[in-house]
Formats: C-alpha cells, sequence, structure tokens
C-alpha cells in the first residue's frame, strides 16, 4: 500500500505562488520517481514520510522568502546521516541547516523509555514522528497527552516548559524543523 501518491501534493500546488506551485510538480515527480524505483527495495511508509517533510518544509520555507536557498537538488541518504551521541542515550543528526545558529531541520533520536526532564527550547519547532511511539505534553496534561505513531506531527511553543517521551517498545526518532538556533533548558 502506498501511503503518498503524487495528488497528495495538490494542497501545495494550490497555494497561489508560482514558486510553490514549482515545488508541489517537482515533489509530485519525486514520488512518481521513488514508487517506480524503490517499490522493492525501501519501505514506502518510510520513503513517503521523509518525503512529505521535506515537501511541507521546503514548502514553508519557499512562502517564507527561501529561507533555505537551495539551487540544485540536495538529498542526504539515510546511511550517511551523521550522529551525535548525547551522554543521556539521546542523539541528533542535522541535515539541513545548522542548529547552533539558525534555521535548521534535525533528526532527533532516543532510546526505548526515555523521559525527558521539564525543559523549554527558545524557539518554536514542529516535528513528525518518524519511527517509534512518543508523545511530547506540558507537564499538567501528561493524564489527556496523546501517544504520537510514527507519521504524526506535533509542534511546540517556544519557551513553553514540556516533556518528550519515548514508549517502552522501541527507540523514537522525531524529524524536526526549527527557525532559529535550537537551544534546551531546564525548566525550574
Amino acid at each position: 500500500m502506498n501511503v503518498v501518491s503524487r495528488h497528495d501534493f495538490q494542497k501545495l500546488a494550490n497555494a497561489g505562488s508560482a514558486e510553490r506551485r514549482l515545488l508541489a510538480e517537482s515533489c509530485r515527480n519525486i514520488v512518481d520517481l521513488l514508487i517506480l524505483k524503490s517499490k522493492r527495495h525501501l519501505d514506502m511508509n518510510v520513503i513517503s514520510l521523509i518525503l512529505i517533510l521535506f515537501c511541507v518544509f521546503a514548502s514553508a520555507c519557499s512562502s517564507n522568502g527561501g529561507v533555505f536557498p537551495v539551487t540544485e537538488v540536495q538529498s542526504t541518504p539515510a546511511q550517511e546521516v551523521s550522529w551525535l551521541e548525547l551522554p543521556d542515550g539521546r542523539a541528533i543528526a542535522t541535515v539541513h541547516g545548522d542548529r547552533q545558529v539558525g534555521e535548521h531541520i534535525t533528526f532527533v533520536r532516543f532510546p526505548p523509555g526515555l523521559r525527558t526532564a521539564i525543559h523549554t527550547h527558545s524557539n518554536s519547532y514542529s516535528g513528525i514522528v518518524v519511527k517509534g511511539l512518543a508523545r511530547h505534553y506540558q507537564p499538567a496534561s501528561e493524564a489527556q497527552a496523546n501517544w504520537l505513531m510514527s507519521g504524526s506531527f506535533y509542534s511546540v511553543p517556544g519557551n513553553v516548559p514540556h516533556i518528550s517521551e519515548c514508549a517502552q517498545e522501541s527507540e523514537c526518532v522525531f524529524a524536526i524543523h526549527q527557525h532559529g538556533a535550537f537551544d534546551r533548558a531546564l525548566a525550574e
């Protein structure tokens, strides 16, 4: 079963600007190529999720004046993603931009069962669960927090204390997009 088809990007095409219409057509063409060329070799759910993530972020950037100026096709194959292991078991891998300076797209990996301390980030970010079962919530709303499966979207406002948690069953991987530099401060 294909999760995405070339028609799923019609919303982008209807967004108005010529730049976004071109981006949507490019995304549809990439979907066609991926479906034809890699059906037997890669999990279509993973391909679709990564492609949707790219197209959504690229579309947002093109509507903001091209925050990520792109003059040629760029890609980072999964086997070439460079992970930075952190002391608490988390790992991060920036695949576009510079997380220490400004706008970026970064993968974040949690080991099974990891639950962060209450913390904040200076800048808002949006994320997609790529792998695993996770939840992100404000401390007072833990009982109502939804567990998010692969393909789920979430966003965290800047300076809002929250907790991020990965279920015990398997590791979690998130892809996050943030317009500003990444930071993390423990909440008091």
